[in-house]
């Protein structure tokens, strides 16, 4: 019931063109800093994973390869 009445909800609220518009990065111009920065943000984001692992792995490695000359 929960779900119907927020799935109800949701459909008139997106028949409604004023209701339902883009986000504030979509109205900014092509050039815009919140465009830039919000571009970053996501770079960011999606790099700092691959960085942590790549870290995590040549800690591994380095204790590996010290832990073989003991």
């Amino acid at each position: 019931m929960k779900y119907r009445l927020s799935a109800v909800l949701a459909g008139l609220l997106s028949a409604v063109p004023s209701a339902v518009s883009a986000c504030a990065v979509c109205f900014g111009g092509a050039d815009s800093d919140l465009r830039k920065g919000f571009t970053w943000g996501v770079l960011i984001l999606l790099l700092l994973p691959f960085v942590l692992t790549a870290g995590f792995i040549g800690m591994v490695v380095k204790a590996s390869r010290k832990s073989r000359q003991s």
